[in-house]
């Protein structure tokens, strides 16, 4: 891994923080997925990918800190979005840089951020930008990011002005889209009763 993505200088953040209106408004991350619950399991899957570990979640609260890493609601009321969520991240983010992961999102590579921050070194430009996201084969994935906390007061100045839609926070930002050669099928959405146990 590249000096500037070494691991020491990434923070995970899971975003656990949603209204899971289309599984009957449960919360996700404690829906069961291959034997566990989708949060042990993205726990288990981002841990050895980053320096720290950051849950953003708005119910359910004293669970999620059972798992023992710090644990954030939104900064607004009314799950108003996952920006908020990584608003609050970028707030508490220790590190340069924040890896984000939906909670819903259980089957990508095992080493996915070792491969984004090879490609991110190899893409043909003159200095490094500040937004990553990933695509696949068929289509863009806003949520699965690599953003650096110096984005925070564009967010914050983003939000502010009531704008929530991830794809255009990144289009202003200037954020880069990245191809890892990486199917559909690894990106699938957990999004209904029937994808869990």
């Amino acid at each position: 891994m590249n000096e500037l993505f070494n691991k020491n200088n990434i923070t995970g953040l899971i975003l656990a923080g949603g209204a899971g209106s289309r599984v009957g408004g449960v919360d996700k991350g404690f829906l069961k997925y291959a034997g566990s619950t989708m949060i042990e399991h993205q726990i288990k899957w981002i841990e050895p990918q980053v320096n720290r570990l950051i849950i953003s979640a708005n119910r359910n609260i004293s669970e999620y800190k059972k798992f023992g890493h710090l644990v954030l609601q939104d900064s607004k009321d009314g799950f108003e979005g996952p920006l908020y969520g990584l608003l609050s991240a970028l707030e508490n983010c220790a590190t340069d840089w924040l890896f984000v992961q939906p909670i819903d999102v259980p089957q990508l590579p095992d080493d996915l951020l070792a491969l984004f921050c090879k490609k991110i070194t190899q893409l043909n430009k003159n200095e490094i930008e500040d937004c990553f996201y990933l695509t696949s084969d068929q289509r863009e994935h806003y949520l699965s990011m690599l953003i650096n906390r110096k984005c925070l007061q564009a967010l914050q100045r983003y939000l502010n002005a009531n704008k929530q839609r991830v794809r255009d926070f990144h289009r202003q930002i200037g954020s880069v889209a990245v191809d890892l050669s990486l199917n559909e099928l690894s990106f699938k959405n957990m999004n209904f009763q029937s994808d869990y146990q």
